[in-house]
């Protein structure tokens, strides 16, 4: 199986969607959900064109549950974000545990462990928090050891160059080391 990781804020929204939603509120007062629906067809591509599945690795997974071997929004917030992922036909296919003593990389490298995983990458927008899975990792940030990056060819967020770049880490068969 191919999997994505997926982190949600920095990825699928950045500093930018949350002034765009709050001056939108401001106007309208209707309250959107801070996704940029452009970054969801980004990630529908890389979806579609290699098979991966996504397993919610952000702190947006709280807002889910796993139920009958399915994952069900728990709150209004989550089913929003279903709602959203719906539309553009992207399902979570699975969450990362909730244990709060254990970092991000060390739940997904006990999600690996315990799962059929041919390839994966990790979209996320802190490096900071990789040290094992670097060679996996997707970085949709300028932060580098916790300095801005000032290389301009760089974007914020999940961008459509990423695409490419995680079709080829995603089409290969790695093998991934059982930890």
């Amino acid at each position: 199986m191919k999997v994505v990781f997926l982190d949600v804020d920095g990825v699928l929204n950045t500093s930018k969607t949350f002034e765009r939603v709050y001056h939108s509120f401001k106007n309208t007062g209707k309250k959107e959900l801070e996704i940029d629906s452009f970054r969801l067809e980004y990630l529908k591509k890389i979806i579609d064109e290699t098979g991966a599945k996504i397993v919610l690795s952000s702190a947006w997974r709280r807002f889910f549950q796993k139920l009958d071997n399915k994952i069900v929004p728990r709150s209004e917030r989550g089913k929003q974000f279903y709602d959203m992922l719906n539309n553009f036909n992207i399902q979570i296919y699975d969450i990362l545990s909730f244990d709060s003593d254990i970092n991000r990389e060390e739940l997904i490298i006990e999600w690996i462990s315990k799962n059929e995983v041919d390839s994966f990458i990790i979209i996320d927008d802190e490096p900071n928090m990789f040290n094992e899975l670097l060679d996996g990792l997707i970085k949709t940030s300028k932060v580098k050891n916790n300095v801005m990056l000032t290389n301009m060819d760089d974007c914020f967020g999940l961008c459509e160059y990423h695409i490419e770049i995680a079709k080829e880490m995603l089409k290969t068969k790695v093998k991934v080391k059982k930890y």
